[in-house]
């Protein structure tokens, strides 16, 4: 059974910066777990002996406004969850570990905060999920990232390279362009996500509400994110990877029926336990 947490009422004003390098605030701020003097997870049973629900964190962030999308659905999802609100599933207790504020849409932003999360030791999570506003009428899983070929200004009108996009490059003309072609290494989810699909299918309608992975994130600031955020994870694991099972993006429609922010909740929390049970039962890609 999982428990669905409350949301939390909308904050009256924009929370203030927070520092890449700094921790983040202490209610969003879990202790890692015990561990014995091997290094392993403390014991995890009750006065009975029978077994504790493993504790898994799971950093989840949202984007801000950009182009004319004043409300971001996708911050509007997961600033709707409580810091540390928790899911239960029937081996785990996963605790939700929203992002202190909502990214900007920006390189700079991007570059600056999410690769220093994963660089954090001991860590501060062990899965993160990147959510971002896509196309209407449909959730996306993406499978990768690529690690070049990001042509278009953003809210700034900055370029990847931090130079002033010309007009040509314009924030407002990256919408919609086709013709995208991959560029310099791939970066890749390495979880099973048809199996995952299938997961967030089984309680979801997907006659209203179609759930499909998709192999192209757009070639903009959510694949910027993903390959960014896919990059450090690999970069911590280690043997020039290129790819890694704790992270993942998820693409949301806009806000509107049906896909207002308590469908989009749903699909959430279906998604981090489906998340969660494929990296803990190791249902990865070959």
């Amino acid at each position: 059974m999982s428990a669905e947490p409350s949301p939390a009422p909308p904050p009256s004003a924009s929370p203030p910066p927070v520092s890449p390098l700094t921790p983040p605030p202490k209610t969003n701020n879990v202790p890692p777990p015990e561990t014995s003097e091997e290094g392993s997870e403390a014991p995890s049973t009750t006065d009975d002996g029978s077994p504790l629900k493993k504790i898994i964190r799971v950093w989840v962030t949202g984007f801000g406004p950009f182009r004319n999308h004043n409300a971001n659905s996708s911050w509007a999802i997961v600033n709707s969850f409580k810091p540390q609100a928790t899911i239960m599933t029937d081996t785990c207790k996963i605790i939700l570990l929203p992002h202190p504020n909502h990214l900007r849409v920006s390189y700079h932003a991007v570059r600056t905060q999410i690769p220093p999360l994963h660089a954090i030791s001991p860590h501060i999570f062990d899965y993160m999920l990147h959510v971002g506003l896509g196309a209407p009428g449909e959730y996306r899983l993406e499978r990768r990232a690529f690690e070049e070929g990001y042509m278009y200004g953003d809210v700034d009108n900055r370029l990847v390279n931090d130079e002033d996009a010309p007009p040509n490059r314009d924030i407002f003309l990256s919408e919609g362009v086709k013709e995208r072609e991959p560029g310099g290494r791939e970066f890749s989810c390495g979880l099973d996500l048809e199996w995952i699909v299938g997961q967030v299918e089984k309680p979801v309608e997907t006659e209203k509400l179609p759930i499909k992975v998709s192999d192209d994130a757009g070639r903009f600031l959510c694949e910027y994110l993903y390959y960014s955020s896919l990059k450090a994870a690999c970069d911590k694991e280690g043997k020039d990877r290129l790819r890694s099972e704790k992270v993942l993006f998820m693409h949301v429609p806009s806000l509107g029926e049906p896909f207002g922010v308590e469908t989009g909740r749903k699909v959430l929390v279906e998604l981090v336990k489906a998340m969660v049970a494929a990296g803990e039962e190791k249902r990865f890609v070959d």
